[in-house]
């Protein structure tokens, strides 16, 4: 179940920042808005799974 979550949260983060490449190249000025929360979730997805890293490690012990 791990396997199969990680390898959907790998390829979701690799098809977010893919969409964030396109919009930045060909999105012109109406894609700024996408743009700007295409890089929000580009920032944010990571720090959350990161900190549920930390407080999973820190309650199991």
């Amino acid at each position: 179940m791990k396997r199969v979550f990680s390898f959907a949260l790998a390829l979701f983060l690799i098809l977010i920042l893919l969409a964030t490449l396109i919009v930045g190249l060909f999105g012109g000025p109406d894609g700024a808005p996408l743009l700007r929360a295409l890089i929000f979730i580009d920032i944010t997805i990571p720090v959350v799974i990161y900190g549920f890293l930390l407080i999973t490690r820190h309650t199991r012990r």
